[in-house]
């Protein structure tokens, strides 16, 4: 199998290094997710699965391969939910991880939020995860990130909140860490 990765490149001229680090490791989730189907470890009746379908699976192939599925961790449906939240928890550390080295502080809850970005917002485990409220101070976080500017989101309550960038501006630096 052969696959490429393709950014949008709409996005270099404002993304910060914060932004493209979560791309880059959100892309990547993509690519492990083509890999284990391609590779037969997630099996789908599907010549060109959606990327929802090859979530759904891996979820699936974790939760039948928890040693402790015997009956009284809940249902299936509990562990698979359970599988993503860990498993965007693992990819959020690694992206604080990354700020760090980069001299940058990133509450883990920043990164967590950050990395519910683009085809996870699709997921059931990210309505289920968080409030109306939280998904709007998500799609601003995103937003901040990509744009390198501040973005302003409702709440439910009638007031505003704005969320101000934390990544650093790549646009003409290289090389890009």
């Amino acid at each position: 199998m052969s696959d490429n990765i393709n950014f949008n490149s709409d996005y270099f001229p404002t993304i910060t290094n914060i932004g493209l680090a979560q791309t880059v490791i959100h892309e990547n989730v993509h690519a492990m997710l083509y890999y284990l189907w391609d590779s037969g470890e997630i099996n789908l009746n599907s010549t060109n699965p959606t990327y929802q379908e090859l979530a759904s699976a891996y979820c699936n192939l974790q939760a039948s391969n928890d040693p402790l599925n015997d009956g009284t961790n809940g249902t299936l449906s509990m562990l698979q939910h359970q599988y993503m939240v860990d498993y965007v928890q693992s990819l959020a550390e690694t992206l604080q991880n990354y700020g760090q080295q980069n001299g940058l502080t990133l509450s883990l809850d920043y990164c967590k939020k950050l990395m519910w970005a683009g085809s996870l917002t699709t997921l059931p485990d990210y309505e289920q995860e968080y409030s109306l409220d939280e998904r709007n101070e998500i799609s601003a976080i995103i937003n901040a990130e990509l744009h390198n500017q501040s973005d302003t989101y409702n709440l439910s309550n009638g007031t505003t909140q704005t969320i101000n960038p934390k990544g650093d501006n790549i646009a003409g630096n290289a090389p890009c860490n």
